[in-house]
């Protein structure tokens, strides 16, 4: 759970002390700390087990699938934030071109 603790750390630190960062964060840089975020989990073997043999062997351990369920419950909170962020953003956008006659 090393992962977990430092990604909680570092979106705490972004929360409590960057609060201007949290607010301009887009869907893509929350995408990237998720994608990220699993990279580093599959790379621990005490989180995924990897053989050679073939990907029928490759599994997540107990630790690992408690790893993800975590990183996506914290950062899917932040995702929908953007998501909705940018849908308003989008409609502020279209009302005023529409407004504007463009």
């Amino acid at each position: 759970m090393k992962y977990v603790k430092i990604l909680q750390n570092w979106v705490g630190l972004q929360v409590h002390g960057l609060k201007t960062r949290i607010k301009r964060m887009r869907t893509q840089d929350v995408e990237k700390m998720m994608v990220g975020s699993i990279k580093e989990i599959l790379k621990d073997r005490n989180y995924f087990y990897y053989s050679t043999i073939g990907p029928e062997y490759c599994h997540l351990t107990d630790q690992g699938k408690d790893a993800i369920l975590e990183i996506m419950n914290l950062l899917g909170s932040r995702l929908v934030v953007a998501i909705e962020k940018e849908d308003i953003e989008r409609s502020k956008k279209l009302v005023l071109d529409e407004l504007k006659g463009k």
